[in-house]
């Protein structure tokens, strides 16, 4: 396959935040419970949610989130809404969208605090080339090299959309190598991912990767390439939903 025919719902794959940066706890029905963040930004976060506290949680619920700088101290209170609710194994995978970005922002204030929720690579799309063409990526590893539709990307990582029949199996200890498709240019850039996580969404798995910064050479280079991608996928975004909402001129 030619590198050239190789190749992320709005703007949610985040980048990791570690429990010695940011600890949260979710308050819900009375109880503050632990969490393992997957990904922050300045839009919501992404964690884990042991079962044993055996909570019953739809998509829909307002949920109060409370970070801790481990570093600071700095305390933040956010209140979001769960926006995907999802098992896996022994605990459930959230993700939460914040309700008042403007909150959030005026209790960052000036602090350090800020670099944890406005890293730019956070920023996360569920890209399209085009209105009617979705985009893609090549994935390759041993035994296998396929064009996957991707789900939502970001400068640090992206996830792809299998089908739950689909019985594909990536690899969770190897590389990945990506052959991604730009915006504009349609140049080929070519980096490396290590598979994270894996969920079950209805009808179709979701496969999460993190951007493996020892493997891919010119690091620094491929998250500019790619923050600037995302930038321009969310601008195609904007205008097809603003094409979708405009009164018809014929129409007066």
């Amino acid at each position: 396959m030619s590198h050239i025919s190789k190749q992320t719902s709005q703007k949610h794959y985040r980048v990791r935040t570690g429990s010695d940066e940011v600890e949260m706890l979710m308050e819900i029905n009375g109880q503050s419970l632990p969490t393992k963040l997957t990904g922050l930004s300045m839009d919501g976060v992404g964690f884990f949610l042991s079962k044993d506290n055996a909570l019953v949680m739809d998509v829909g619920d307002t949920v109060r989130l409370n970070f801790y700088d481990m570093l600071s101290g700095l305390k933040v209170h956010v209140v979001g809404v769960v926006k995907e609710w999802t098992e896996e194994q022994n605990t459930h995978l959230v993700d939460v969208e914040f309700s008042n970005q403007a909150s959030l922002a005026e209790q960052l204030g000036e602090s350090e605090t800020w670099r944890y929720f406005n890293r730019r690579q956070n920023f996360r799309i569920h890209p399209r080339m085009s209105h009617f063409r979705r985009c893609t990526v090549v994935l390759q590893w041993r035994g296998h090299e396929a064009s996957h539709v991707l789900h939502d990307i970001s400068a640090g990582g992206l996830s792809i959309r299998l089908a739950s029949k689909d019985r594909l199996q990536v690899p969770r200890d190897k590389p990945v190598k990506a052959f991604l498709e730009l915006p504009q240019s349609r140049e080929i850039l070519e980096f490396t991912l290590q598979m994270v996580h894996e969920t079950q969404a209805g009808s179709h798995r979701r496969v999460g990767f993190a951007l493996d910064p020892v493997r891919t050479p010119f690091v620094a280079q491929v998250e500019d390439q790619l923050v600037a991608a995302v930038m321009e996928w969310q601008r195609t975004a904007i205008q097809v939903a603003s094409d979708a909402v405009a009164p018809d001129s014929d129409q007066n």
